[in-house]
């Protein structure tokens, strides 16, 4: 495996075997490209969930991220990040991440991301079709909570149970949604 030094980069820590699902969101939610320099300086350009579905070991021998390209975001554009853990500083039991971009009061696009509500972190599309054109509410976010947590496949283990970390899912979702929302809107639920 990778030497302790080289996890502390950003790329070092997702190529890690437990990459920080904080920074997986994040490159998730933000619709990263990955750049890799192949052998025979050939360069590839990959979308973050192509690069992540690859694996730790996966890259070609010899291969170099080059960089993590993420698209121009207008300011119209709120972001943010939940999370539950047993201490501020221990790896989240459950964490969302959610974009969301606001013209005319309505959501122009939104893009939501969990990690320990299924075996991987991933997006979210239904919620994320769900929210397009609409001004939040309470009853609005309660109804992409309640997405949230029928499309959790959560697994049990020491930090939490299946139905424990099902049940914050909905929550870190709902909560990553309004504050995204407030930063984008300007105006509070």
């Amino acid at each position: 495996g990778p030497g302790i030094r080289n996890l502390s980069g950003l790329w070092g820590a997702i190529q890690a075997c437990s990459g920080p699902p904080e920074a997986l969101l994040a490159l998730l939610v933000l619709e990263a490209q990955v750049v890799l320099l192949e052998a025979g300086e050939k360069q590839c350009t990959l979308s973050f969930p192509e690069f992540y579905s690859m694996g730790p070991n996966s890259l070609h021998k010899g291969a170099l991220v080059l960089e993590a390209a993420l698209p121009p975001f207008a300011t119209s554009c709120g972001w943010a990040l939940e999370r539950v853990a047993r201490t501020p500083r221990d790896e989240a039991i459950v964490a969302a991440a959610a974009v969301v971009e606001v013209e005319d009061g309505k959501t122009k696009w939104v893009s939501l991301a969990l990690a320990g509500a299924n075996p991987l972190p991933r997006r979210i599309p239904t919620v994320e079709t769900d929210l397009l054109g609409k001004t939040f509410d309470a009853q609005t976010l309660q109804a992409a909570a309640e997405t949230v947590q029928e499309q959790s496949d959560p697994a049990s283990n020491f930090r939490g149970s299946s139905e424990y970390r099902r049940s914050m899912a909905g929550l870190v979702a709902r909560r990553a949604l309004e504050k995204a929302w407030e930063h984008a809107s300007g105006r509070k639920i």
